[in-house]
């Protein structure tokens, strides 16, 4: 089943549609079908599906990755984010600034070369500074989060 998810929606909210995070393992399967490729590192599951990464804690689902580079279909398709991938950051931040979406800079996920963007309790957008392209699009639990800011 394929979701399609308005793309301020999900910078909002978070929300990739009929999935959610904190689902059991066996449902996304059931609600998205069975995965690309499937990985175990550093405790988690992860499950490829085209351009997105699905990661499960404890069989619960945790984060979610997209890729928009990648240019390779996944379960859920993003309304109005088809030219997200090759985005500026002005593009990002202008529709957020258009739609009431408040966004600020994530120190936690900021490394070299990368700004990390938050827009919601669990959406962070990474950004090349020195590509100048959205890396990943990343909504997980807070917990996750927080934890990657240590």
């Amino acid at each position: 089943m394929k979701s399609e998810i308005p793309f301020e929606i999900f910078l909002s909210q978070g929300d990739i549609g009929p999935i959610k995070l904190g689902m059991d393992e066996r449902k996304v399967e059931e609600i998205i079908g069975e995965p690309d490729t499937i990985l175990r590192s550093d405790g988690y599951l992860i499950e490829k599906r085209g351009s997105m990464q699905i990661h499960y804690s404890n069989g619960k689902l945790c984060a979610f990755y997209w890729y928009p580079f990648q240019g390779t279909d996944g379960p859920v398709s993003f309304i109005g984010g088809e030219t997200i991938g090759k985005a500026s950051l002005d593009t990002i931040l202008d529709l957020c600034d258009a739609r009431g979406i408040p966004w600020a800079v994530h120190q936690g996920w900021c490394v070299e070369r990368q700004l990390a963007i938050r827009t919601c309790p669990t959406v962070v957008i990474l950004y090349d500074l020195e590509a100048r392209e959205i890396q990943q699009v990343v909504s997980c639990t807070k917990v996750l989060l927080d934890t990657r800011m240590k």
